[in-house]
């Protein structure tokens, strides 16, 4: 589920991220945007791409700053990561932690 749903989310501003470079005539990755944007920038360059943001699902506040959802990549990426074995080797270690 975790992996589903991260791809949507990073896809999602991968696309915010061409459309920054297009505009701005940089080549930026999606964390360099979130870096330049405020939240009221991030939503109208999602617009113009055609996408729908959901605030702490695709992307988090920090203040002024906005970032991307690094505990779903984190569970995505690491936590919930099926190794060779098709086993969920590091949520099995976390848990008996």
């Amino acid at each position: 589920m975790y992996k589903a749903v991260w791809q949507s989310t990073r896809d999602k501003l991968m696309k915010i991220a061409v459309q920054y470079n297009s505009e701005n005539g940089t080549t930026y990755g999606f964390k360099q945007v979130l870096k330049q944007v405020s939240e009221p920038e991030l939503i109208a360059l999602a617009g113009r791409a055609g996408i729908t943001l959901e605030l702490d699902k695709d992307y988090r506040k920090l203040g002024k700053v906005c970032t991307y959802n690094e505990m779903l990549e984190y569970n995505a990426e690491v936590l919930y990561a099926v190794n060779a074995d098709g086993e969920y080797a590091n949520l099995r270690d976390y848990l008996r932690e």
